[in-house]
């Protein structure tokens, strides 16, 4: 595989730049029911403690720091992997840096566990979305691009169906499309897409 480096962002092809960190998932508080309260609290400090390490991960993400933003995304998989909210924002957050530093295999692998998390009755149509973004971006970087095409514009019709759509996720995913149409120089499409993009975010 390729050396994991902070640096670089080439793509398919010469000229294709690569997005700036979408913004990260929203953690969805934990309901208790009346019998489970006092064990439930006596976990809320430890899972607290988890959600601080991964929101700080992140940070490290948007800061273009992917190299120490994997490694601690990696340490924290066992922590979060029996909390589905937790564990799809650390599947998202590390494919997303594990593209950005070239392991396109391993991003695709850790967006098919995010796809199988996302199918929860807890998430919706805007998640579900996300993801389907994410992987476009992939694909788009495997040089797929038929197949990326076909998934952002599934991304921007699931984020539409969703009680709680996403402007930034349908801007990024208008985006990433746009660059799509620019390696096939169509250019039309391209420029519309872009204009989207612009006028959502």
């Amino acid at each position: 595989g390729k050396a994991r480096g902070d640096g670089g962002s080439s793509g398919v092809g010469a000229g294709i730049a690569r997005a700036d960190h979408p913004p990260a998932l929203v953690v969805l508080p934990d309901v208790a029911p009346p019998l489970a309260r006092r064990p439930l609290t006596a976990r809320m400090p430890v899972r607290d403690e988890v959600a601080d390490s991964l929101a700080q991960a992140e940070a490290l993400l948007a800061a273009n720091k992917h190299v120490e933003a994997v490694a601690e995304l990696e340490e924290l998989w066992l922590n979060v992997r029996s909390d589905q909210a937790l564990a799809l924002r650390q599947r998202l957050a590390l494919s997303w840096s594990e593209m950005t530093l070239g392991n396109l295999e391993h991003a695709a692998g850790l967006l098919e566990q995010a796809d199988g998390i996302a199918q929860s009755p807890r998430f919706d149509a805007a998640d579900r979305a996300d993801v389907l973004f994410r992987r476009g971006c992939v694909d788009f970087q495997l040089g797929n691009v038929a197949e990326a095409i076909n998934e952002l514009t599934g991304a921007i019709d699931l984020n539409a169906k969703s009680s709680r759509p996403r402007p930034l996720v349908a801007a990024n995913a208008h985006e990433w499309r746009s660059r799509c149409y620019q390696f096939r120089r169509d250019w039309v499409a391209a420029g519309d897409d872009a204009e989207r993009a612009l006028d959502i975010s």
